[in-house]
Parts: structure tokens; sequence; C-alpha cells
């Protein structure tokens, strides 16, 4: 499948990078990993249920594992929506902008260029997935997980050509390691 729907448009200073994840490459190892996750979590989490109206063990352990379990249960499957969205990435002198344009309320992210402490694009350690993410501090933004390793690839280039363009110090890296080209 070609990666064609990537559409890079510059505005100005404003870089804006849209692609429908429907036809873009897909990364099968990221898929896996979230079908398999899921069929393991939600029986996991329906036994853990089971246990506390049971009265097994620690109630209050299994009440903050309930707590995140039925977070996975329900957010694990909204991350497999996401693969039939439109997503965008707008980058301007002073803003970064990342959402779906299908479902723009789902964990839309803006930051202030300035707050931005690196992006990177790779895997950390061999045979890990590889990402492309925004840093904020601590916090990350992943981009186009869903996408093959290539797609992000020229993504993460673009963005980082933006960058240099527009006179930003945000330090770009590309970690080393093998990829999920799979």
């Amino acid at each position: 499948m070609e990666d064609s729907s990537l559409t890079l448009t510059r505005c100005g200073d404003t870089l804006v990078a849209e692609w429908d994840n429907r036809q873009v490459p897909r990364a099968w190892l990221t898929t896996a990993f979230f079908v398999g996750f899921w069929v393991v979590w939600t029986p996991a989490t329906a036994f853990m249920t089971y246990e506390l109206l049971a009265g097994h063990g620690p109630p209050v352990f299994l009440c903050i594992w309930l707590l995140f379990g039925y977070a996975g249960v329900i957010m694990i499957p909204m991350t497999w929506v996401l693969r039939y969205t439109v997503e965008r990435v707008e980058i301007d002198n002073n803003h970064y902008r990342h959402y779906f344009v299908t479902l723009p309320w789902y964990f839309p992210t803006e930051w202030a260029v300035d707050e931005i402490t690196k992006i990177t694009f790779g895997a950390d350690v061999e045979g890990a997935i590889t990402t492309l993410s925004v840093w904020r501090g601590w916090r990350q933004d992943m981009i186009a997980y869903w996408a093959r390793t290539e797609f992000r690839e020229k993504l993460f280039e673009a963005i980082q050509t933006h960058l240099a363009e527009i006179g930003s110090q945000v330090p770009s890296i590309k970690v080393s390691g093998e990829s999920d080209r799979a």
C-alpha cells in the first residue's frame, strides 16, 4: 500500500501534515499487540470483578485494578477506532497541534513550540516498536502509531525540516534500534 495519503502543506510558517489512517501502510506488529493485549486484559478485568464481588482478595487492590482495568477495556478499542480516522499535525512558530480530524474530541494535543523538549523517531530497544513522538518534558505525544515505519520516518523528516526552516531550536533525535517493519 502506498503512503500517498500523506499530505504536506505549507502556508507561510505553518506546516500541516494530514493523512487518512485507512490509507497508510499499517504496522502489523502494533495491531497484533493491541488485539492480543485486549484479549488478555478484558478477561483478567472480568475475573478481578468476580473476585471483588465474591469477597476474595484485598478490596483496595481489586478496586485499583478495576479502575485501571475498565479504563483499559474501554480505551484499547477506542484506540483501535483511530485506525479509521484522519489525523493531522499542525506546526507553526508558536503552536504544535495534533488531533484526529474525524474525532476532534479524542485527546487533542496543543502545546506551545517553546514547551517542546524534543522530537524522537525510532525504537529505544532492538525489536521494540518504532515510534514518532513529540515530547513536552515527560509528556509524550505519539504520532501515526498505526503507520509503518517508513511512513513515520517520512513524517519525522518533514517535521524536522520545517522546524529548521522556521528557526526552532527543538532537538530532533533519531534513536537506534530495529523497527517493526513486518
